[in-house]
C-alpha cells in the first residue's frame, strides 16, 4: 500500500477472524505461528492499544501458557523437524498452537524453535531468558548460536531405571533467515529498536502509520467455522514414528525376531539374543534354525570375579534364571535389559544406515555398595560364507578362513581366502572398546583376544559355561581349525557408577576398509551419532514405503515364522 501497489480499500476488506482461548479473544493466523504474529514487528513499530499490538501479546502469552501445559518450553513456529528425506535434509514445515491457527487440521505437534522465542523479546523479555536458559538445559545451544528446533512430538528416550533422558529429538541445523531473524530481534531489543525506526524514516511508510494504529473492536465477532476437523488422510510424519514391542521373557513357544539392515549389511536378533549377521548374500556369523536351542550369535560374556558368577548380557548363551529381563524391539533397533546380582545391563543392538558395522552398546551399572570387578568377553562364531553352503560343508568352509590380531587398533581381522576367481573378498573386524569414567576403570592384564572356538570353549564344556570367559584368553591367530573372535576388558565399577561398552562387527572388501569402520566408530561421538541416525532412518523408509507403524510390526512378525517354521 504504501509503494503504490495496491490501493488502501485492501486494507478494510481483510478478514479479522477471531477465536475464544479462554476467556478472551484473539485474532487468528493462518497456522498460529510465532512468525505470522511477531516478524513484522521486526521492521514495524507496535503502537500500544492498537489491534496488532494487542494480536502480539495474546499471541506470546497464548504460547507461553500452551508450554507450560505440555511440560515443554515455548516457541512454536515454521521451522525444520525430526524427518529426514533420501539425501537426508530435514524437512520444514510451519507448526503452530491449535487455538491460534485459523487453518484445518493444525494438530497437536509440540516443535519448538528458540528463535520464535526470541522474536518476543519486546513482548515479554523476562520470559524469553527463561525459556532460552531451559533451551540450554536441553542442549540446543550449539558452536553458532542456537540450533534449529528440538522436535517433542517423538517418544521421550529413557535410561535403565526408567528415568526419562530425552523429551525430544534435536534438529542438528542452523537455518540463516532464522538465525536472522534471532539477531534483528536481539538488536531491537538492545538499542531501542533501530530497525522500525530506519523503516518508518520512510516518507511513503510515515504516510500509512495509521493503519498499523487500528483499534481493537469492543466485540468481534467470534470465527465459529469448525477449524479443528479433518478427514481421513494419507499418512504423514506423525504417524511414522516405530513402534515398540516390548517382550518380558526369553522362553517363548517360538523365538521372536527382529531384522535390521541398511541395505547391505543385515542383522537377525532373537528375543533370547541369538541371531546371525549377513553382509550381502554371505553369513558372517554362523546360525541354524532351531527354535528349541536358539544359541548362535554375537555374545558379550559378563564374569565377576571375586564371586566366581557368569551371565552375559542377553538371555543367551549363558541361559538359567533371570530377573527383571525385557526385550524391546523397535524398527530401528533392539534393546535388552536385565539385572543380575545388583549390576542391571541394557544392550542397545543397531545397524549403521551409512556404514557396513554393527553396533552393540551396552550399560552397566552397580547398584550396590561395593566395588564390582568384571571380565566383559565378546563371542563371534564365524561362517563367512552364504548360508547354504556353510550348512552343507562346515567343516570344509572353516578351512578358509584366516585370523589375525591387530594391536594398534586392538581389534581382531578374519578374512575369507579365495578358492577361485570369481570369490569376492570378504574381511570382517571385531572391536569391543571402553568409555572410561570416573566409577569405572581398566584393569588385569591388558588386551587379550582369541580365535580358536576349541580352545576358548575348553575340553568338556559348552558355551553355556565356556572357559574362555572365566580364564584368560589364549592369544592364539592365523589358520585355526574352528575360527572365532573374542576380545576381553577388564574392568573396576565403583559403587552407583555407569560404564559403556561398544561392541563393533564391520564388514568390508578390504583389510583397510573394515579397519578404518572400527577405528571410526570407536569414538563416542560417531556411535552416538550412528544411534540418533537410525532413528531418522527408520523414520525414513516408514514414509517412503508409506506404510504404518503397525503394519511394520506385524511384517517383523511374518518374519519370525519364516524364520523358524513351525505349526502355524
Amino acid at each position: 500500500i504504501a509503494r503504490g501497489d495496491v490501493p488502501l480499500e485492501h486494507w478494510f476488506t481483510l478478514s479479522r477472524p477471531y477465536g475464544a482461548v479462554g476467556h478472551q479473544r484473539v485474532l487468528l493466523s493462518w497456522t498460529g505461528t510465532m512468525f505470522e504474529y511477531l516478524m513484522p514487528l521486526l521492521f514495524q513499530h507496535s503502537y500500544p492499544h492498537s489491534l496488532l499490538d494487542k494480536a502480539a501479546d495474546n499471541a506470546v502469552a497464548i504460547q507461553i501458557t500452551y508450554g507450560r501445559t505440555h511440560g515443554v518450553p515455548w516457541g512454536i513456529s515454521e521451522s525444520a523437524f525430526a524427518d529426514l528425506d533420501l539425501e537426508k535434509t530435514y524437512q520444514y514445515k510451519a507448526f503452530g498452537v491449535p487455538g491460534l491457527s485459523l487453518k484445518r487440521g493444525m494438530e497437536e505437534q509440540p516443535v519448538v524453535a528458540p528463535y520464535a522465542s526470541l522474536l518476543a523479546l519486546n513482548q515479554a523479555p523476562g520470559a524469553v531468558v527463561r525459556n532460552l536458559k531451559r533451551l540450554n538445559g536441553l542442549g540446543l545451544l550449539g558452536d553458532y548460536g542456537y540450533v534449529e528446533a528440538m522436535d517433542f512430538s517423538r517418544q521421550p528416550q529413557r535410561d535403565l531405571s526408567g528415568q526419562t533422558l530425552k523429551h525430544g529429538v534435536i534438529i542438528e541445523a542452523y537455518m540463516a533467515h532464522h538465525q536472522g531473524m534471532a539477531f534483528l530481534a536481539l538488536t531491537n531489543f538492545l538499542h531501542d529498536n533501530p530497525f522500525p525506526r530506519r523503516f518508518h524514516s520512510d516518507p511513503r511508510v510515515r504516510a500509512f502509520e495509521a493503519l498499523l494504529q487500528e483499534r481493537i473492536p469492543a466485540l468481534p465477532p467470534i470465527h465459529l467455522i469448525s477449524i479443528r476437523q479433518s478427514g481421513p488422510k494419507l499418512l504423514t510424519v506423525d504417524l511414522a514414528a516405530p513402534s515398540r514391542t516390548t517382550i518380558t521373557t526369553p522362553n517363548t513357544a517360538m523365538p521372536r525376531t527382529l531384522l535390521l539392515s541398511n541395505g547391505r549389511y543385515g542383522l537377525m536378533i532373537t528375543n533370547s539374543g541369538g541371531g546371525y549377521s549377513q553382509w550381502g548374500s554371505r553369513q558372517l556369523t554362523r546360525w541354524r534354525s532351531d527354535s528349541t536351542c536358539d544359541t548362535q550369535g554375537t555374545f558379550c560374556y559378563i564374569h565377576e570375579v571375586d564371586t566366581d558368577h557368569l551371565w552375559s548380557s542377553t538371555y543367551h548363551p549363558v541361559g538359567g534364571n533371570v530377573n527383571d529381563y525385557s526385550v524391546d524391539f523397535a524398527l530401528d533397533r533392539a534393546v535388552f535389559r536385565r539385572t543380575d546380582n545388583s549390576i542391571s545391563s541394557e544392550t542397545e543392538i543397531i545397524v549403521s544406515p551409512e556404514d557396513d558395522v554393527e553396533i552393540r552398546r551396552i550399560t552397566l551399572v552397580n547398584h550396590s555398595s561395593q566395588v564390582r570387578r568384571l571380565n566383559l568377553t565378546s563371542f563371534v562364531e564365524l561362517a563367512m560364507a552364504p548360508h547354504n553352503a556353510d550348512l552343507q560343508h562346515p567343516a570344509f568352509n572353516k578351512l578358509f578362513i584366516e585370523t589375525e590380531a591387530v594391536p594398534d587398533h586392538e581389534a581382531l581381522l578374519a578374512w575369507r581366502r579365495s578358492r577361485g576367481e570369481k570369490d569376492l573378498p570378504l574381511y570382517v573386524a571385531h572391536s569391543l572398546t571402553l568409555q572410561e569414567n570416573e566409577n569405572a576403570n581398566l584393569e588385569g592384564k591388558g588386551w587379550q583376544f582369541e580365535t580358536d572356538r576349541a580352545r576358548f570353549i575348553g575340553r568338556g564344556r559348552t558355551l553355556v559355561q565356556p572357559m574362555g570367559a572365566m580364564q584368560d584368553l589364549g592369544g592364539s591367530q592365523g589358520f585355526v581349525l574352528d575360527p572365532i573372535l573374542s576380545l576381553r576388558k577388564s574392568i573396576r565399577l565403583a559403587p552407583g557408577g555407569r560404564v559403556q561398552v561398544r561392541l563393533l562387527l564391520a564388514a568390508g572388501a578390504s583389510r583397510e576398509q573394515v579397519l578404518l569402520l572400527i577405528e571410526k566408530y570407536g569414538d563416542t561421538h560417531h556411535t552416538e551419532r550412528a544411534m540418533n541416525f537410525a532413528w531418522h532412518s527408520a523414520q525414513q523408509q516408514l514414509r517412503m514405503l508409506r506404510i504404518q507403524p503397525d503394519d511394520a510390526r506385524r511384517f517383523q512378525q511374518l518374519a519370525s515364522h519364516l524364520l523358524f517354521p513351525n505349526s502355524l
